[in-house]
């Protein structure tokens, strides 16, 4: 058994990706790959050792740089569309970061159940739990592969990883390459990358940029007054930065993102001319290999993280305090609050290879996590009002309790001052271990076993167990059986969010677990292949928000144990090397209560044809109906919200070996659909973008 570790080849990307070459050599893409090809193509994400499709021991799905650039799709979140068990959706959080449910779950804003990997380095916040504070948008432009490991994977990577993992491994082929593009709703996607070797120095960077002034949607009710509507938009933008430096076992990689958004909905309102996010993020990580011996190696990583995201909210209507502020004013509550994270860590991963038949991965890491801010700043003095019980009775009563005394809220005269505190706590030390043991049993079957231990200063002590056995019956068909237990635990937000009129925390909140199994049959033939998934999973203690009083609150589901059950089926048919088929399909049995904002049934297909200088792809996206709070509904006050069809084209031409010239569209029939709130403040749901479309051109040099 050939036990590869997950090392500098990782980071860098070089050794796991197809290189984009020109688009000369479109038909050799991934497209074109003999079928039996596919199932060999490397993941590492799953056990830290570099495994194919056929033999990882997990439900699997990767898309290099060419599926991607095929397709036409722009982020992270349209893409996992394209997976099974997976809908990524626009929800009123903001218009940059998607809500995603992962197997029928999604917890809050979503996302929080989904360990993102960033060239192997953590991307979640400890804050939130996802990364809508540190890299809401991942654009695809720095993508050289994408590798989606569903199932539990916190005997490898301990919290957040509860039911899946997605390791983002950016570009690192030395070719010079440009990418432009201009479309509707003012958008631009301008993205560049390329490297040199000087001496024994790899140097390799991209970037990316894009803007859009976004879509125009009429008529949306406000937030705060039913009787009122607004017409609103979601422009965005985004700039990212990827460098990658490697010398022999030795690389650094560092990554910088700006992003923005503004006027559409920010943590569930609308604030038109105030709503707005600003979120800046800088990712460095070292990693060196020490190679012992022939038998033996250990992989060093330093990580640090360091997030500046500001979030403009409307915390009240407006008048609300009119008749209690000094000097008097009509404005809401409006809070500019920053969510700045500094995080930093070591981990140090051995492998050992003692035999023929059995590797072992020894691991061990370090994190932590802390808030160097934690009060918002005002434009009102709303701390004062949270010690001052007439103006607590006043709000509450919304306005009919008048106070005896005059509290004389303060009014800062248009200016924002450091206030009230909005989260409790701010700051984690987390201590793991893991050992993994990968044995192979006879020729044709492999069993992995692995177990996690972590320990929170905040939370206590969790332990991960995993069990996997893969089995090629014949030449033709393998089967997998993945056993997994994982915990989430409750983030800063979830446990010490304070003095919000919007949220509350809980801090008796304990760590959600579940339990995991699927069942995988893979089969392989001459032109086409297929798996098919049984997956069902148990959550113990799960933490559920609820909306009470037109407040979300936290919880734990202490009386029943949420069940998840469901199917999945993915056919690949490749007849030449001008035509292949991408099909996949999902149907949930069980859902939990709670989820009713997730579909029960999903289908994707992607099909691409190549002809001489023509590249022609179109891809299809299906989602069953949900459901969504009503406004100013309780938890279980819902509307169902229609299933859609969304469809995707891109056509491209090689004008000549170094210049493709393209045209795209997104949502190209125009559908105009909805999608479930994780407020109780919007109307059937939350509009969603119409067509969008692009032409563009793709440079090699």
């Amino acid at each position: 058994m050939d036990n590869k570790r997950l090392s500098t080849q990782l980071l860098t990307a070089g050794l796991l990706s197809l290189s984009l070459g020109t688009v000369a050599n479109a038909a050799e893409d991934l497209f074109s790959l003999p079928i039996e090809q596919l199932l060999q193509l490397k993941v590492a994400s799953a056990t830290l050792t570099n495994e194919t499709m056929l033999t990882v021991p997990s439900s699997v799905a990767v898309y290099e740089a060419q599926d991607i650039q095929q397709i036409g799709l722009d982020s992270l979140d349209e893409l996992l569309n394209f997976v099974t068990g997976i809908q990524s959706n626009a929800s009123d959080r903001n218009s940059l970061f998607k809500r995603t449910s992962f197997r029928g779950r999604s917890a809050g804003t979503g996302g929080r159940e989904i360990l993102i990997l960033l060239n192997g380095q953590r991307v979640n916040s400890e804050y939130s739990g996802n990364s809508d504070y540190t890299l809401p948008k991942i654009p695809l432009a720095i993508v050289e592969k994408v590798e989606i490991i569903k199932g539990t994977g916190s005997a490898i990577y301990g919290s957040n990883a509860f039911l899946g993992v997605i390791n983002i491994i950016t570009k690192s082929n030395n070719t010079p390459e440009l990418h432009v593009a201009a479309g509707n709703m003012g958008s631009v996607e301008l993205s560049a990358s390329g490297g040199t070797t000087i001496g024994k120095v790899n140097i390799h960077a991209s970037a990316a940029y894009g803007k859009t002034d976004g879509d125009h949607y009429s008529n949306v009710k406000d937030s705060y007054n039913p009787d009122l509507t607004l017409d609103i938009s979601d422009p965005n933008r985004h700039a990212e930065v990827i460098l990658n430096i490697s010398s022999g076992e030795t690389a650094l990689n560092i990554a910088y993102s700006e992003q923005k958004s503004e006027d559409y909905y920010v943590q569930g309102h609308i604030s038109k001319g105030f709503n707005q996010t600003d979120t800046e993020s800088l990712f460095s990580t070292l990693n060196h290999n020490f190679i012992w011996n022939d038998k033996f190696n250990s992989d060093l990583w330093l990580d640090y993280r360091r997030t500046r995201s500001n979030h403009y909210i409307q915390g009240t209507p407006p008048f609300t305090f009119a008749e209690i502020t000094t000097p008097p004013t009509t404005e809401p509550l409006l809070a500019k609050t920053p969510f700045n994270e500094d995080a930093h860590g070591i981990r140090l991963n051995n492998f050992y290879h003692l035999n023929e038949q059995v590797d072992l991965s020894v691991g061990f890491e370090y994190r932590h996590s802390e808030l160097t801010e934690n009060r918002s700043y005002t434009n009102l003095d709303y701390e004062k009002c949270l010690t001052n019980v007439p103006c607590l009775t006043y709000l509450e009563s919304g306005g009919q309790i008048k106070p005896d005394e005059h509290p004389n809220i303060g009014y800062f005269g248009g200016e924002y001052k450091a206030n009230a505190e909005f989260v409790a706590a701010t700051n984690r030390d987390i201590w793991g271990t893991f050992i993994q043991s990968q044995i192979e049993i006879t020729d044709d079957t492999e069993l992995t076993v692995a177990v996690r231990y972590d320990d929170y200063n905040d939370i206590g002590q969790n332990t991960s167990p995993r069990v996997s056995l893969v089995s090629r019956v014949d030449q033709k068909n393998t089967v997998k059986v993945n056993y997994g237990e994982a915990y989430r635990a409750p983030q800063f937000n979830e446990i010490g969010l304070i003095n919000t009129p919007l949220f509350e925390g809980n801090p008796n909140l304990k760590p959600e677990t579940i339990k995991s199994l699927d069942v995988i049959w893979l089969s392989q033939h001459n032109y086409w292949n297929f798996s098919t998934t049984y997956f069902v999973h148990t959550i113990e203690d799960a933490i559920i928000d609820l909306v009470v009083d037109n407040i979300v609150r936290l919880t734990n589901n202490t009386q029943e144990s949420q069940r998840t059950q469901g199917m999945e089926l993915e056919v690949a048919y490749a007849p030449s090397n001008h035509f292949h088929l991408r099909f996949g399909a999902t149907h949930f049995f069980d859902l939990a209560e709670d989820q009713f904002k997730a579909s029960d049934t999903l289908a994707y297909l992607i099909a691409n044809y190549h002809h001489n200088q023509w590249n022609y792809n179109l891809s299809l996206n299906y989602q069953s109906e949900k459901e969504t709070v009503t406004y100013g509904g309780q938890f279980s006050d819902r509307v169902k919200l229609d299933g859609f069809v969304l469809v995707n084209s891109k056509i491209s031409y090689q004008l000549s070996p170094k210049i493709n010239l393209f045209a795209k569209a997104k949502n190209l029939l125009d559908k105009n659909f909805t999608t479930p709130a994780i407020s109780n403040t919007t109307e059937m749901g939350v509009p969603n973008r119409g067509r969008q479309w692009f032409i563009g051109s793709e440079f090699y040099f």
